[in-house]
């Protein structure tokens, strides 16, 4: 180890010993851009929070293709229309509930498989 990094060392030494004391000395990492940060403390991305809410809109889209072959075209329109007809959020959710050209072509092919169970 040369010494620029011996150096390096102990003064993350002297800072850990500096902020925490006996048994609560924080831990140092140096990350791929050369910056020094706490263990432990996390940034999220941006990127994360748009595969997470992609993962919630995909899975939203899921169930609504299972209730609409489930319940059959008849009954999951006059569920949607008693929904359009509530106040604000309902009438919201009732528009996000309206069937799409992906639902209306999956749901026959799932809707045996659903009467199976």
């Amino acid at each position: 180890m040369n010494q620029s990094m011996r150096n390096f060392h102990e003064r993350l030494r002297r800072i850990e010993r500096a902020r925490g004391g006996k048994g609560r000395a924080t831990r140092y990492l140096i990350d791929d851009r050369g910056r020094v940060r706490r263990r432990g403390a996390r940034r999220y991305s941006l990127w994360r929070l748009i595969r997470v809410l992609a993962l919630l809109a995909l899975a939203l889209l899921v169930l609504k293709i299972v209730a609409f072959a489930a319940l059959g075209e008849a009954e999951y329109g006059h569920r949607a229309e008693e929904l359009a007809a509530g106040a604000g959020l309902e009438q919201l959710i009732a528009r996000g509930l309206e069937p799409d050209p992906l639902t209306l072509a999956l749901a026959p092919y799932l809707r045996p498989l659903l009467k199976d169970l």
